[in-house]
């Protein structure tokens, strides 16, 4: 039997203006100057190019519009190679824009979205049936519901990162939500602000009653692994020189993603996601995420599904 491996991600968008080198936070009134600038494609399109870098059958439904930054994301994904079989058009523009600013290994943000509709993500998730939904926005809405429901009727399994939420423990819709998810990806930011525990691992221990499975990003440190009573942390390899930290967790994500699709055991899904977003701190807005090819020279174990590590076995 040919397993389901497609990955179908749901997500906004946002064209990231990046600025590094920053010399310090600005205070009101005063303007500081940053060493560099880039305008990169970002949000979940940073999660369908890591995952399509990392030779997994991706989908990404991205809803764009008639307007000019629709259209640099139209750009990005076709340099990328990455397929728009699951892109939502639309005849009225759905501008979404991010400046980000980092300084000393730490970042800010601004965004601006424009109002829409929500695109009918249950529509999609049964037309394409996916074997994985990897979510990069938690909703506790009835939306929500329908695409929890749309995923258990095709048997699609979901991954949930929930991107900046204000949502805790104590609230009853967040709690129905993450009883669909199968693995919860918060960074430690969230996780505690969610459970009100003091550090990354008593955080993974207490969403870890709601959610199997739980791995709290936890920057350079690496992260931890929840999972049937147990926590496990997994160091990061050493990064190389911090460029930018904007879109390390969305490689991250990806990372744990693939490795999850292809069988492998959680430690080893978390070792590959830890690897994957050190890397990409090498570039701006995840842009050095790497390819499946380059980490199965160092780690061949942990992307057995590499084409030239097949061939080399065969």
């Amino acid at each position: 039997m040919v397993l389901n491996r497609e990955i179908l991600v749901i997500g906004d968008y946002y064209v990231d203006h990046i600025f590094t080198g920053a010399e310090r936070w600005p205070a009101p009134g005063q303007e500081v100057f940053a060493r560099t600038l880039e305008s990169v494609p970002g949000g979940a399109f940073t999660h369908a190019r890591a995952l399509h870098r990392l030779d997994v059958t991706t989908a990404w439904a991205a809803d764009l519009g008639n307007d000019e930054l629709s259209d640099t994301i139209r750009r990005a994904a076709e340099a990328e190679g990455l397929s728009p079989s699951a892109f939502l058009e639309y005849e009225h523009p759905r501008r979404r824009l991010t400046v980000a600013v980092t300084h000393e290994g730490d970042r800010g943000f601004i965004s601006y979205r424009d109002t829409v509709e929500r695109p009918d993500f249950p529509s999609v998730i049964r037309n394409r049936r996916p074997g994985y939904l990897l979510t990069v926005e938690l909703a506790v809405s009835e939306t929500w519901r329908q695409i929890a429901e749309a995923c258990k009727e095709v048997g699609a399994r979901i991954l949930l990162d929930p991107q900046h939420n204000d949502l805790t423990v104590d609230n009853v819709e967040l709690v129905e939500t993450l009883a669909s998810v199968e693995v919860f990806l918060p960074n430690v930011e969230e996780a505690i602000a969610m459970t009100g525990q003091p550090d990354a691992a008593a955080a993974a221990i207490v969403l870890g009653t709601y959610v199997p499975v739980v791995v709290v990003k936890d920057g350079s440190r690496g992260a931890f692994l929840h999972h049937d009573r147990n926590t496990v942390h997994v160091s990061a390899p050493i990064a190389p020189d911090v460029v930018d930290t904007v879109g390390a967790g969305d490689c991250f994500d990806a990372g744990f993603a693939a490795a999850f699709a292809h069988g492998l055991s959680l430690r080893a899904c978390t070792e590959l996601a830890v690897i994957c977003g050190s890397i990409s701190v090498g570039g701006s807005g995840g842009s050095t995420a790497p390819r499946a090819s380059e980490l199965a020279f160092a780690y061949p174990y942990l992307v057995p599904w590499a084409t030239h590590v097949r061939g080399a076995s065969e």
